[in-house]
This record gives C-alpha cells, sequence and structure tokens, in this order.
C-alpha cells in the first residue's frame, strides 16, 4: 500500500544527506581539476580523459542495477552502492596515485548510481505516484546544495591536507550512512524474480515503446543542455571578454538556478502534473535560448537569460523523475538506472559536436538546441505510464 510522504519524511532526509555526500565526491573533481591533476603529477587533459571515461562506463550502470536493486530488494541497492563508495575512497587514502584515483572515480560513480537507482525506486514504492514528485524533487536538491555546501568544504581539506584530504571524510561519512542506512531503513522484498536473467529486464524496456520512448526523450533532454553547456563559457569569453571571475559568476548563476528549479518542482509539480511540469520546462528553456541569441547582448542580459533557461532545464529535469518512475513499475530500478545511461550517452555524443557545431556560428547552436527540443516535445506525447490508480483530478493529462 503506498504511503503518505510525510511518513517517510526522517528515511527522505536521510536518504538525501548520504547523496549528498555521495554527489560531493563525483562533483568535486571539476572545480579542482588542476589541483588534483598536479597533486598527481599529471597533466589536465589525462584527468579529464579518466573523467569523461569514468562517465562512459557508468552507462552500464543499469546491468548493476537490475542485477541488485529489483533482484535483491531496494534496501540491498543502497547498502551496495554506499558500500561501493567507502572502498573506492579509503582505496585513495592507503593507494594514492594516478591508477587507483581513476579506479576509485569510477567505482565511486558506480555506488553513486546504484545507490540513486535503489533509492528513487524505494521512494517510487512508498509513495503513491500522485505524491511522488514532491519528494523525489526534495531529494534531488541534494545536488545543487551539494555543490553549495560541498565545494567551500573540499577546499579547506585541499589546502590542509593536500589532494588526498577529501577522501578520509568522504570515507567516514561513507561508513556512518551505512549503518544509519542498515539500522533505519526496513528490509524490502525484491521486486523481479531472481531467476530471470539480468538482462530479461533490459530487453522488456528496450522493446516497449513507450518506455523507449521515454528513455530517448531523456537522451534528447541531456543533448540539448550539453549544446549550450559545453560552449557557453567559449561564447561569453569570446563575446564579453570574461575571465575566471565572470565565469565564476556564471557558475553560481547556474547553481543557485538549479536549486531554484528543483524547490519549483517541489512545490507545483504534483500539482500542475508531471507532463505539463515537463512541457513548461522545455517551453521555458527553449524561449531562454532564443532570447539569448536574440537579446544576450550584455553580460548582465546573457546571465539572466542563462537562470531562465536553468530553470527552465532543472524543471524539466526533474519533473520527468517520477514520470520515469511509473513507466515500468515492475522494473523500476532499471528503468531509473537506464534513464541516467540515456542521459549520460546523450551527454557525451553531444560534448563531441557541440565545437563544431558552434564554430559555424552561435546561431547554429541555437538551432540545434531548438530542433532537439522540439523532438523531444514531440516524444513526450508519446510516454505512457502503467499506474492504475492514477487520480485523473490530479493528472489532467493522463500522468
Amino acid at each position: 500500500m503506498k504511503i503518505a510522504s510525510s511518513s517517510l519524511g526522517p528515511q527522505i532526509t536521510l536518504l538525501s544527506l548520504i547523496r549528498l555526500v555521495m554527489n560531493v565526491s563525483v562533483r568535486m573533481i571539476y572545480p579542482f581539476l588542476p589541483i588534483f591533476a598536479s597533486g598527481l603529477g599529471v597533466s589536465v587533459t589525462s584527468l579529464s580523459l579518466a573523467i569523461s571515461t569514468r562517465s562512459l562506463i557508468g552507462t552500464l550502470n543499469p546491468l548493476v542495477s537490475s542485477a541488485i536493486t529489483d533482484r535483491r530488494g531496494r534496501k540491498t541497492g543502497m547498502l551496495t552502492g554506499i558500500g561501493l563508495f567507502v572502498i573506492a575512497n579509503l582505496a585513495v587514502v592507503f593507494w594514492p596515485s594516478f591508477p587507483v584515483l581513476f579506479a576509485s572515480m569510477t567505482v565511486s560513480l558506480f555506488g553513486m548510481l546504484i545507490f540513486m537507482s535503489a533509492m528513487q525506486a524505494y521512494m517510487a514504492d512508498e509513495i503513491a505516484y500522485e505524491r511522488r514528485g514532491r519528494a523525489l524533487a526534495l531529494s534531488e536538491l541534494a545536488w545543487s546544495v551539494s555543490y553549495f555546501i560541498g565545494m567551500p568544504v573540499v577546499a579547506f581539506l585541499l589546502s590542509r591536507f593536500g589532494w588526498v584530504g577529501p577522501f578520509p571524510a568522504l570515507a567516514g561519512l561513507g561508513l556512518v550512512s551505512f549503518v544509519l542506512v542498515a539500522r533505519l531503513v526496513p528490509r524490502t522484498p525484491p521486486v523481479a524474480s531472481k531467476n530471470k536473467s539480468n538482462l530479461a529486464d533490459l530487453r522488456r524496456i528496450l522493446t516497449y515503446p513507450p518506455a523507449l520512448m521515454a528513455l530517448c526523450m531523456c537522451m534528447l533532454f541531456s543533448a540539448s543542455n550539453e549544446l549550450l553547456n559545453v560552449v557557453f563559457g567559449v561564447w561569453m569569453k569570446g563575446t564579453f571578454g570574461l575571465e575566471i571571475a565572470g565565469l565564476g559568476l556564471a557558475s553560481t548563476i547556474i547553481g543557485i538556478a538549479e536549486l531554484c528549479g528543483e524547490a519549483v518542482v517541489a512545490l507545483v509539480v504534483d500539482r500542475l502534473g508531471k507532463v505539463r511540469s515537463i512541457r513548461s520546462g522545455l517551453v521555458l528553456s527553449t524561449l531562454a535560448v532564443i532570447m539569448l541569441f536574440l537579446w544576450g547582448r550584455t553580460v548582465v542580459s546573457a546571465l539572466v537569460i542563462l537562470f531562465i533557461y536553468v530553470l527552465g532545464y532543472e524543471t524539466m529535469a526533474v519533473s520527468n523523475l517520477p514520470l520515469m518512475s511509473e513507466v515500468m513499475p515492475e522494473a523500476r530500478a532499471t528503468m531509473l538506472g537506464l534513464m541516467v545511461a540515456f542521459f549520460s550517452i546523450g551527454r557525451a555524443i553531444t560534448a563531441l559536436l557541440a565545437v563544431p557545431i558552434y564554430n559555424y556560428g552561435f546561431q547554429y547552436t541555437i538551432l540545434a538546441i531548438v530542433c532537439v527540443n522540439i523532438v523531444a516535445f514531440i516524444l513526450l506525447y508519446l510516454v505512457k505510464v502503467t499506474n492504475p490508480h492514477l487520480n485523473p483530478s490530479v493528472e489532467a493529462s493522463g500522468q
């Protein structure tokens, strides 16, 4: 029986805090890339390549999520993810080297993705679809908050203890998290049969048209965002001559917009409806990039429009979570894992295409984003949920 999200408040808070810690581990490499590279004695290019490789390997996560979370239970999935996270961070403490760091980054990412799929599936299992959007959006606050809270702490640890400094702290917090989940989260039964192969759920999802359309839509969401992400700093620097301080301000605005988008979704997604929220975010982000081309003539106007764009994108991306959680409930963790994988695939493909497109002119970047968003908007009409208890008065569109 589905229960109110309020009765799961302490568990949602705990799981969100754990995800915050894991997010810090994954995100800290980006702003402090030169420091880690210098400490390791490698080039920034080598470390950047390691990060890209980590992301590609992370697309294999659905296979692991299916094997553990759907077949062994959500709690087992969460504990497995935390356990991998602890092992990965401890490895760097005892063997501080570039190969170990690469392995650690990869295993830590796997741990976070397994934990995230299990956590989201657990919340979706326990909370009715009509109220699920708010709970999942609140848990997503861990992504943006991890930047505001985590990065200053990481900076302090790096300045005091060198590039290895953050890893003992992350491992310790991971151990505490493991104990708390083991004690406070109830055991959950498997959702899928242990007798089926791990590929069975993947095959079912990828051959079910609404699920496949949903995953392709997710890929387009991330592709559209990456087309702008990759070149925005280059465009700002080339157009306005911004240096580190100005680009840092743009990063801060992105973080604030992410936080606002997650807060907006938490407030309105269940009332407005998941599909309507996605459409609203998609339309807003599309209009914003058009505005950026037409009216982004000054630093102030460009940054204001950037805020609007990120707000729209974050609204769309976070509203998408509860929708994806109900496309195929019998393979929920696998579906959510595939969602992350398709996001990564879209990001990886457009990361290669973004600069060549931009080299033809910024107007072609805008045109590409608009075209991708239009296709995603069309695919959204083909996505269906299977929830038999859906309340038509709440989700007037059917979702």
